[in-house]
């Protein structure tokens, strides 16, 4: 048990206006959690009533240094004093009478309630408390169990404790209330000797207040008070929270968080109370469209332009630039959000991130129809988008030696290759020209299917996951990349087999493909592979003249291959000679060549056609399909957004004589 002082926030309370002798109905403090995590016992709105009579009001608390530490207020900033109080149910009301010297306060007081805004003001006790420390639920809770010393209410602009608007006192209010003060006092108990503020204390000694310890009993009825209370708390911040974002005139907002002030109640119910409130307004106005502009107050939403709602487009270009999507752009102001829980809740209306959305709090524009998939499927556009831009900036050097080919279907693939002609036979005059015999071969791959499924989870949005969410498309552009690349140079390793029963880089070489040799990597063995290449003939045996363009190595070989390539002497010559090497090649790391030997030459395939890599519809980076019924597979089981990414491709060899290997021992 620990004495304390305390210095607590309560708001002024709602007011009607025309009242000249500047009285404000007040709530001084409230029972049960206040929003700095103390929890008030009856017996300290019972201290602060008992105090409360006659006791000054000061503009603002002093600053809290040292030199102010005891030092007696100035008489300048005493706006009023307090009268009337009482304690009815769980709080203290009282009157507040402003003096005509703080004619500027009563200004912002009455300027405060016109414009249903009067939580701009506020009063904050200062005192000694008795407090005492109580575990609930896992969490350290200040109890506060009496409040011995209450030396001023001042007005401020923040309020800690809770309390609800109520009137300004016009005058009849002041004929009853010496009536009301002896029903108060009857009702109430207060026995003024027990609860003054000089009662068996000194405030210069206030660390020797004497507590007695309660007992098991009084523990419990404390937690079930601190539960009850935190619960209280919970319905007050989301009643004050929903009513913010309504564009319900003030006075129906004022009417709803009387009727709910204090309570627990479910969100349903609220809601429900809200559409009654709505369907009044309509009526009164005549309107046949409804009420327009009731539900999200879109000027409150981090978007530039107007307070109308967005369209699905915007709101797709919105994630997208959440998501780091470069240049994205949209017919309409786009979004500015800065966490995946803030898109989240302004898509979907759903504040609690409960998965289940609500129109009236979407900010896109045709919210009857928002739900859930909104959000679904322009999160996956987003990160389709950002896959897009990252996928482009992988690796994808084979597509220099590669064909890019569009394909319909998973059939397999015919890439039906002419046999050639030789040279044209000569014609004598009036002769009759012979007829060319030709045939053809076919090569054939299939394309498959690839993909997972990713899921963006609820928690993932709750904990307001940013970078997580946005590393997902990233990783699938490494991974698409991955793919593409172990794919395309496995026909390589693989050494695949032809239409003639023979693979592509033969072993019998010599007399078949010729496109196979052993020596290392040197400027010699490239000059005789290309020599090779170049001697390389068609079907009718003529020779094509081939030139590789592109020398494929494994990392191991790269600074070997760019002293060769880049050198302008012959490396390891002593006589200063030409490189002719110099320029010719372009050197491609493979990393998925393991073998630290062996390298590939291939030709530009606007010379020839070696290998084709083929995509269905021409969907050359993967795409991201969205789970669309909210209440299957994973996205009912596991609270979760999935998504399946999905590549369909294939690929294979036409023609060998564009390919050279060194298989080095």
């Amino acid at each position: 048990m620990k004495s304390e002082q305390l210095a607590l926030l309560v708001p002024l309370q709602e007011a009607q206006l025309d009242a000249p002798q500047r009285d404000v109905a007040v709530t001084v403090l409230r029972e049960g959690m206040s929003r700095n995590g103390r929890y008030f016992t009856p017996q300290a709105l019972q201290d602060v009533a008992a105090q409360l009579d006659g006791l000054k009001a000061f503009a603002d608390h002093p600053a809290p240094t040292a030199d102010n530490i005891g030092k007696p207020r100035s008489v300048r900033d005493v706006v009023g004093f307090y009268r009337e109080p009482r304690v009815e149910v769980d709080r203290v009301r009282a009157t507040l009478h402003i003096f005509a010297s703080a004619d500027w306060l009563w200004s912002l007081v009455q300027e405060a309630v016109e414009l249903g805004r009067p939580d701009v003001l506020g009063l904050s006790i200062d005192s000694l408390a008795s407090v005492r420390t109580q575990q609930q639920n896992g969490k350290r809770t200040q109890v506060v169990e009496s409040i011995p010393v209450l030396r001023s209410c001042d007005v401020v602009t923040r309020a800690a404790a809770g309390g609800a608007f109520e009137h300004i006192v016009a005058e009849q209010d002041t004929a009853n209330a010496g009536e009301k003060e002896k029903d108060l006092q009857e009702n109430q108990s207060i026995d003024p000797a027990k609860n003054s503020p000089n009662a068996g204390i000194d405030p210069a000694h206030s660390s020797h207040i004497e507590e007695v310890s309660m007992g098991d009993t009084a523990a419990t009825t404390i937690d079930e008070r601190l539960a009850e209370a935190e619960a209280k708390l919970a319905c007050t911040n989301a009643l004050h929270e929903r009513l913010d974002t309504a564009a319900l005139p003030a006075a129906i907002k004022g009417k709803l968080r009387r009727r709910f002030a204090g309570q627990t109640f479910t969100t349903e119910v609220l809601e429900q109370a809200i559409q009654e409130e709505v369907e009044t307004v309509r009526t009164l106005t005549g309107s046949t469209n409804g009420v327009h502009g009731v539900g999200a107050d879109k000027a409150r939403l981090s978007i530039t332009g107007t307070g109308a709602g967005r369209g699905v487009a915007a709101v797709e270009a919105g994630l997208a630039r959440l998501l780091g999507v470069r240049d994205v752009a949209a017919d309409e102001p786009i979004p500015a959000w800065s966490s995946i829980r803030e898109a989240y809740v302004q898509i979907t209306g759903d504040a609690e991130v409960r998965g289940a959305a609500n129109p009236e709090l979407s900010l896109v524009r045709e919210a009857n129809e928002v739900t859930t998939s909104v959000l679904n499927h322009a999160l996956a556009n987003a990160i389709t988008k950002r896959l897009v831009q990252d996928y482009g900036a992988q690796p994808q050097d084979w597509r220099k030696f590669c064909v890019i080919r569009n394909i319909r279907d998973y059939k397999p693939q015919y890439r039906v290759l002419l046999h050639d002609f030789g040279a044209l036979d000569s014609v004598n005059e009036n002769a009759a020209y012979t007829n060319l015999s030709w045939d053809d071969t076919r090569e054939t791959y299939t394309p498959a299917k690839r993909g997972n499924l990713v899921v963006v989870t609820r928690e993932a949005i709750l904990n307001d996951d940013l970078e997580a969410v946005r590393r997902i498309p990233t990783k699938l552009a490494i991974a698409a990349a991955t793919t593409i690349n172990e794919f395309v140079y496995g026909l390589f390793t693989d050494n695949p087999q032809l239409a003639d029963n023979t693979t592509v880089f033969d072993k019998d070489s010599q007399t078949s493909h010729k496109n196979r040799g052993t020596a290392a990597l040197a400027a010699s063995a490239l000059q005789a592979a290309i020599t090779q290449m170049m001697k390389q003939t068609n079907s009718a045996d003529k020779r094509l003249g081939l030139k590789p363009r592109y020398l494929l190595l494994p990392p191991d070989l790269y600074w070997t291959a760019v002293t060769i390539l880049n050198s302008t002497l012959l490396p390891g010559s002593q006589n200063n000679d030409a490189n002719p090497l110099q320029g010719m090649l372009e050197p491609i790391v493979v990393p998925q060549f393991s073998d630290t030997k062996d390298y590939y030459l291939m030709a530009d395939p606007a010379q020839i056609e070696c290998l084709e890599v083929g995509f269905i519809n021409g969907q050359e980076t993967p795409e991201l399909l969205v789970q669309d019924n909210p209440t299957a597979g994973s996205v009912f089981t596991n609270d979760a957004i999935s998504y399946k990414v999905r590549w369909e491709f294939g690929g294979g060899w036409l023609d060998y004589r564009g390919a050279y290997w060194a298989e080095v021992a």
